[in-house]
């Protein structure tokens, strides 16, 4: 068939290169995720006022901080449809909760910030019309995911970024014990700290810290090109015992029954698919000293991995060979020379009727331009002849797996996937608030997909050497798959520990599913012939080698070309180390010696590369939105967040 379409199938390393190509891709999308920055001018006319903004927290001992937050706003511009609230992924929230007194058209909910995805917003919806004043209480619960003091915070109690000066703010901290120290600065995006006084003081015996500053200007910020306001931010340790440890409160949260509920569910799904769907048939070779059925090599190289790579096209050359329909010169051993054979009335062999579509097809091919054609004459123009003939023979292929084992198969991933996805979905919903559907979940979809993908070539290369590099493939991409995910996504959802559950639990269901997959009875009755041929190729004794060779003085070469599809040359070779062997009848043109039978093994590479290359120059048929703001930077502590509108 013409064109140039590529083809996973064509051998199973290219697509198992290519898979790895989207991974690494995947992983450098993730890593270097791509920013809407608009390149304007600082924000000289705000579109908010703050009249007033208070903030009460309490810091208690499990490191978890009620957080509340009460701010007075007027819109100045028109074309507005919410106001929100910022929060870095940096940490974890849950319990949100937003009021506005007097606003009938008020509702919010908490998404994902539209044009950085480092922040979730909390979003106001309803009565941002210009001239409007609203007093917006917000509440939620802070679980700083870092331990950057130790025995206590760095925390951000007013955030930076905010595209409007913040008046009159008044911050009260409710502390379980006295600090042994608490320092308290004006912040910026890079949480410097400036030389003016903050003015604040104790109450409470020391237990509750309120801090009041008349006005945070707006600072120019040359990253962002705009300007934000100041934050405020604390610092404070306690003596040792009086917060939980780090890792204590990290290890098993609320959270953690969600993950443990839906990873359980995903697992006795994927186990209930393998007693379902398996099929306990078994394969058993049975030795034989010729390939099963007549089969010829391009027909076994596909049955055996269900893929027809270069190896088993060229291949048929030496098949046809053998059969008398070619004889290769050799004179030029970089340079073979193939021609057709002439029957006893002069006349070109053909194939017979009988021979399957494909063998046509490749060998028709062979002679398109004339009955003697140099190698290198083949060099991008042989490859429609293949694709052509790989067609036929994919159509020709037999049931191979259980149709009930490829769905188990299928649906183990999936449910490794909901996993995942379900788990994100039911925490922001439940434990977050504001109907927050995280996507982050989809990510981790990414790799399992393409781990299903290297799992169905691992099953198909079973019984080849590349399996190993294919599972070399599959490790590399579950480990830079679940590293990215456990340590390197954004933590406002799960600890790096529910991470590592859900991680496990998806592993663990896809891996069931993989078990699952079977192939059918016929099918393992083919690959008991097929593996019987193998073995007879890779473990028959010298001894014996030398009778056979008696009877049958050309069967190294019978054999090399079943040797070349089912990946065991070097083996089949080693068993004629010390034999001496005739040349083959087909073959011509070079001084033969006992060691000269090596050239065919060179030959038969140099074949494949000329055969199957195709033309290198063929293509292949097969900003920003709104004026209000971002608001959404922290000064260097944990938790934050500034307003905007949009």
């Amino acid at each position: 068939m013409k064109g140039t379409k590529f083809s996973c199938r064509k051998n199973a390393n290219k697509c198992v290169f290519a898979l790895f190509i989207i991974l690494l891709l995947s992983v450098f999308a993730f890593l270097f995720p791509f920013r809407k920055i608009e390149n304007a001018s600082a924000s000289v006319n705000p579109s908010l006022k703050c009249y007033r903004y208070d903030v009460e927290m309490t810091i208690n001992t499990d490191r978890t901080i009620e957080v509340n937050e009460r701010i007075d706003i007027e819109f100045l511009r028109s074309g507005f449809t919410m106001f929100y609230k910022s929060l870095p992924k940096d940490s974890k929230y849950s319990n949100v909760v937003a009021t506005c007194a007097g606003n009938s058209d008020f509702t919010y909910y908490v998404d994902d910030n539209p044009d950085y995805s480092e922040f979730i917003d909390i979003c106001c919806v309803g009565g941002a019309d210009k001239g409007n004043r609203w007093t917006y209480e917000i509440s939620y619960r802070l679980e700083p995911a870092g331990e950057d003091v130790e025995n206590g915070m760095r925390l951000d109690v007013v955030g930076f970024g905010s595209p409007f000066e913040l008046n009159d703010v008044n911050v009260t901290i409710n502390f379980p014990e006295k600090t042994l120290s608490c320092d308290r600065y004006i912040s910026d995006v890079y949480g410097s700290k400036e030389k003016r006084p903050i003015t604040s003081g104790w109450l409470n015996d020391g237990k509750t810290l309120f801090i009041h500053e008349d006005k945070l200007a707006l600072v120019y910020n040359d990253t962002y090109n705009e300007r934000m306001a100041e934050g405020i931010t604390l610092e404070f340790t306690f003596q040792d015992g009086v917060l939980d440890s780090f890792t204590q409160t990290q290890i098993f949260t609320e959270r953690t029954w969600i993950i443990l509920l839906i990873g359980l569910l995903g697992v006795g799904g994927a186990i209930g698919g393998y007693f379902l769907g398996k099929n306990h048939g078994e394969i058993t070779p049975v030795v034989n000293v010729k390939a099963p059925d007549e089969m010829d090599p391009m027909r076994m190289g596909f049955l055996i991995d269900g893929n027809i790579g270069d190896e088993d096209v060229t291949s048929m050359v030496y098949y046809f060979a053998d059969k008398g329909y070619l004889t290769i010169d050799f004179s030029n051993k970089n340079k073979p020379v193939l021609n057709r054979v002439m029957d006893e009335k002069g006349i070109f062999k053909e194939l017979p009727a009988t021979a399957p579509i494909y063998q046509k097809t490749l060998f028709e091919g062979l002679f398109k331009s004339g009955n003697q054609v140099p190698v290198s004459a083949l060099k991008e123009k042989y490859y429609e002849s293949v694709d052509e003939a790989k067609i036929q023979l994919m159509l020709k292929k037999p049931p191979r797996y259980d149709k009930k084992s490829v769905v188990f198969f299928l649906l183990s991933t999936l449910f490794a996937c909901l996993v995942c996805a379900v788990s994100f979905i039911l925490v922001g919903v439940i434990n977050v608030g504001g109907d927050y559907a995280p996507s982050d979940g989809v990510f981790i979809a990414v790799f399992l997909i393409i781990t299903a993908l290297l799992l169905w070539v691992t099953k198909e290369l079973e019984f080849k050497k590349s399996r190993k590099i294919v599972l070399s493939f599959l490790v590399l991409a579950y480990v830079i798959g679940f590293l990215i995910f456990i340590l390197l996504t954004k933590t406002h959802i799960f600890t790096a520990y529910e991470k590592l559950y859900l991680s496990i639990f998806a592993i663990v269901t896809q891996l069931i599913g993989f078990f699952t997959l079977s192939r059918t009875e016929s099918y393992n009755k083919i690959l008991g012939d097929i593996l019987g041929f193998k073995d007879f190729i890779v473990v028959t004794e010298e001894d014996k080698i030398k009778v056979m060779l008696e009877e049958n003085p050309e069967i190294y070469y019978k054999v090399l070309p079943y040797a070349q599809v089912l990946g065991v040359t070097d083996e089949w070779v080693d068993r004629f180390r010390n034999i001496l062997i005739e040349k083959p009848s087909w073959a011509y043109g070079f001084e033969y010696s006992v060691f000269d039978y090596m050239l065919i093994n060179s030959s038969m590479r140099t074949i494949t590369r000329t055969m199957a290359m195709r033309p290198q120059n063929t293509s292949s048929t097969v900003g920003r939105t709104g004026s209000g703001g971002f608001g959404g930077f922290s000064g260097g502590g944990r938790g934050g967040g500034g307003f905007g509108a949009r």
